[in-house]
């Protein structure tokens, strides 16, 4: 059952992002705005210990693209400025489908289509579509003219074989997100890896995300291919306390183990993320004497990783219920 405080997310998504600004901060208003200052060419490949989410960069070709850009501004330099926008008009016609969705040129993306040069079914050499390169750089107008246009909303592309609400959900574009699924995009399906819209913005720490993904009624239980939950990708990451609280208040089982025997709380002391995610989760009411297959409970692997002391002071204040008081 979803509380009465996130429904306003869904029947009236702005007023949504500005109450949700109170609990998760000003910097979701950015994210649901889409500032550009959050688009970056940086690679947003994110590998750990136990698995990766090799979610590609933003920009395709980014290396190759930065030297174009380079040199293209050296040729510039002392020139007259019709000369200039000639040589970036000539630029613009160079660029394919999916460059042009990447760089959110819809007046290119727009000519190609309609021409016949291009189609929205399409696929790079990545075997990707332009609306996965649209979704993930937060470009609102191609993905809509793309989707229009008949593309497909839950094409499953890239190397994990991923969709574009998957990799708009990695990135954090909120807006981008809630237009796919009101044209259609499943949240719940998976890539290759068994990661769902959820693992995905809880392995990032988007904590709006998190919150919109639950109001629109997501399992916050599913576990991956491995049996990791959201609440155990949020613990292990430690990245967002914000996102740890959201699925907490979101009645997500703090106990549940995956395939090699570990809770939230275990992955949360391995990862060395004792405060506050393992602190958050033992106020909340996790067990720490569950054991894992080796017999190890949360508290023999914070001896392990010399934190024995500090989450034994957890323990003890769990125990005489000072969390209460804080």
């Amino acid at each position: 059952m979803l509380s009465e405080a996130r429904e306003p997310l869904l029947s009236n998504f702005h007023e949504g992002v500005a109450a949700a600004a109170s609990v998760v901060g000003n910097a979701v208003l950015s994210v649901a705005s889409g500032d550009s200052s959050l688009v970056t060419d940086k690679p947003s490949h994110v590998h750990h210990s136990r698995g990766s989410h090799k979610y590609p960069p933003h920009l395709h070709g980014s290396a190759e693209d930065e030297d174009e850009d380079d040199s293209f501004a050296t040729r510039t330099v002392g020139r007259g400025a019709s000369n200039v926008q000639e040589d970036a008009l000539a630029r613009v016609q160079d660029l394919d489908l999916f460059q042009a969705a990447q760089r959110g040129i819809l007046e290119r993306v727009t000519g190609l289509i309609e021409s016949g040069g291009a189609s929205t079914a399409d696929r790079d050499k990545e075997n990707c579509t332009a609306l996965h390169w649209a979704a993930i750089n937060n470009h609102m107008a191609v993905a809509r003219f793309l989707i229009d246009r008949g593309a497909e909303v839950d094409a499953f592309g890239g190397e994990l074989m991923a969709t574009p609400l998957h990799w708009a959900a990695r990135s954090g574009h909120v807006q981008v997100v809630d237009y796919l699924r009101k044209k259609g995009s499943n949240p719940a399906l998976k890539d290759n890896q068994g990661y769902n819209a959820l693992h995905l913005a809880a392995h990032a720490g988007h904590t709006f995300m998190i919150v919109y993904l639950l109001a629109a009624g997501m399992d916050i239980d599913d576990g991956d291919l491995m049996g990791r939950t959201a609440l155990m990708w949020s613990a292990y990451q430690g990245i967002s306390e914000d996102g740890l609280n959201e699925l907490i208040k979101g009645n997500a089982s703090l106990d549940s183990v995956d395939q090699t025997g570990y809770t939230a709380l275990h992955w949360a002391v391995i990862s060395n993320h004792i405060e506050p995610f393992a602190e958050k989760l033992i106020k909340s009411g996790a067990k720490y004497d569950i054991k894992d297959p080796e017999g190890k409970t949360p508290a023999d692997w914070a001896k392990e990783r010399g934190q024995g002391e500090v989450f034994d002071q957890l323990i003890l204040r769990k125990q005489s219920k000072s969390f209460d008081s804080v």
